[in-house]
């Protein structure tokens, strides 16, 4: 695999969360880029036949979730510099510790 033997009958453990963060796909990869040009690219929700039935729900709640926060407050901004976000450990998932931010209401 890309020039690494894999032995016989050995176990390989495919991790499809390291596809979201592959630097020839996304442009700076560990930062968070609503914006970015593919940000519908991601695995969130897998693909194929393996696509998540969920996967329409959950985009609608956040929509709706979002239109919600952004008629509300004028600004959302983090209260930390973006290098001080912590990340939970995990061979899975990359999830923040918590997302500090800060509000301003909408007048």
């Amino acid at each position: 695999l890309l020039g690494v033997p894999i032995p016989k009958r050995r176990l390989v453990h495919l991790r499809f969360g390291a596809a979201n963060r592959d630097p020839e796909v996304f442009p700076d990869p560990g930062r968070l880029d609503p914006r970015r040009r593919n940000a519908g690219a991601h695995m969130a929700f897998s693909q194929g036949e393996h696509h998540c039935l969920g996967a329409p729900l959950a985009r609608q709640e956040m929509k709706l979730a979002f239109e919600m926060l952004l008629e509300r407050w004028d600004s959302i901004a983090l209260s930390v510099p973006e290098q001080a976000l912590e990340y939970v450990p995990s061979f899975t998932l990359r999830a923040l510790r918590a997302l500090p931010l800060r509000f301003r209401a909408t007048h």
